[in-house]
This record gives C-alpha cells, sequence and structure tokens, in this order.
C-alpha cells in the first residue's frame, strides 16, 4: 500500500538562546507543544515499562504520553480524542484510565521531548482493527537546523487486540542537534485506515539505574 505524503510541519526552537527559531515557529506550533518545550531535557523518571515483553531497556514517559491528565502539550485533529478507556496493560500505572482515539483520518501530534544521538527509541501501545487498519507514526524534527520536518518512522497493521508497538528508532537524519547533544523531536500519528487507539508513549534515553 502505498502511504499519501503528509503535509511538513514547521520547526520551532527550544531554549531562550534559540529564541529567534521559537519565534519564527510559535505563529504556527500549537501554543500547548511551545510550552511543552520549555521543560529541561534529562530529568526524567525511568522504568522498565516493556519487560513483559522481554525488553529489558529503561524508558521514560513522554511529556503526556500517558494521557491521564489530558493531552497537555499534544496537537489533536481531524477527530483524535481522549476517552475514559484504556489498555489492559497499566503501564501508566494503577490509576491508568485515559487513552486517544484516532478515528479514520485523525492526526494526533506528540508533545515535545528529547532525543540524543544515542538514545533514539521510542515504543507505546496501540490497537486497530484486523482488517485493512492502518497508523502512520511519523518523527517531526522541531529543532532549528533540522533537514527535514517531518519523516515516517513505522507504519503499522492492526490486529483487533491492544499490543505493544515495536521499538521504534528516530533517524539521526534531519536532527539539529542543539550545545549540549540534545535533539527536540514529537510524534506524529495518523489513522490512515481503520478507527485506532493509542496509549503510553514511553522514550528510552539509554540510562540504567
Amino acid at each position: 500500500m502505498e502511504v499519501p505524503p503528509l503535509p511538513s510541519h514547521p520547526l520551532s526552537r527550544r531554549r531562550r538562546r534559540f529564541a529567534a527559531g521559537a519565534a519564527a515557529a510559535a505563529a504556527l506550533v500549537p501554543a500547548s507543544a511551545a510550552q511543552a518545550a520549555d521543560s529541561p531535557c534529562g530529568d526524567e523518571s525511568l522504568q522498565q515499562a516493556f519487560a513483559g515483553w522481554g525488553d529489558s531497556d529503561w524508558y521514560f514517559l513522554a511529556p503526556g504520553g500517558g494521557f491521564e491528565d489530558g493531552a497537555g502539550g499534544w496537537s489533536l485533529s481531524g477527530g483524535a480524542a481522549l476517552v475514559d478507556s484504556t489498555d489492559p496493560f497499566g503501564l501508566g500505572g494503577a490509576s491508568d484510565r485515559s487513552s486517544l482515539s484516532l478515528t479514520r483520518g485523525a492526526t494526533a501530534t506528540s508533545a515535545p521531548f528529547c532525543i540524543r544521538p544515542d538514545s533514539r527509541t521510542v515504543r507505546w501501545v496501540h490497537r486497530g482493527p484486523a482488517r485493512g487498519g492502518v497508523l502512520l507514526a511519523e518523527v517531526v524534527h522541531l529543532e532549528t537546523g533540522a533537514r527535514s520536518a517531518s519523516r515516517v518512522v513505522d507504519v503499522i497493521r492492526g490486529s483487533g487486540e491492544w499490543q505493544p508497538s515495536r521499538r521504534v528508532s528516530i533517524p539521526l537524519w534531519g536532527t539539529g542537534a542543539r550545545e549540549d547533544g540534545f535533539a527536540i523531536v514529537a510524534l506524529r500519528f495518523t489513522a490512515l485506515s481503520g478507527d485506532w487507539a493509542i496509549d503510553d508513549l514511553f522514550v528510552d534515553p539509554k540510562m540504567r539505574h
């Protein structure tokens, strides 16, 4: 199946020393996403979220990635919405009760988060229809200097059941790393066909306790 091209997203900056880039993007990036980009990198709480599937890596929950306090920092369009149901795995904790619903054609872009050249793996859980369901995942590069605003990182087929995504590596190509080696990205999900649910977006910073 051919994946239709999607519009690129604007570039933006993250800290005051990158204020010029941020100002240029402010009119096009949702205010909530711009606010989320102001948080510091490297202060995340780590957990072995996917140990039940043989993945012993340590992950942090992406900003707003559990949807338990709303979709802060996320941009939702085309029918994407929070719902009062969740996956059966409880990766977000005992109080996990919400998830993101994407009807066909809906798009959700995550709040920005940090990556480094050696820490570029993300995972989440999803559910899509067993027949004909296709979910597109893209990385959106937000650093000034990135050579492309977005790039496809996975095309997922539905199974009819909740399941964890595969390990998805964010390509180093296109990232405009900052002076401290971090780059700021977001993930964009689009339900190309069928209705989908997404929950618990995690990032692996390649750090160990």
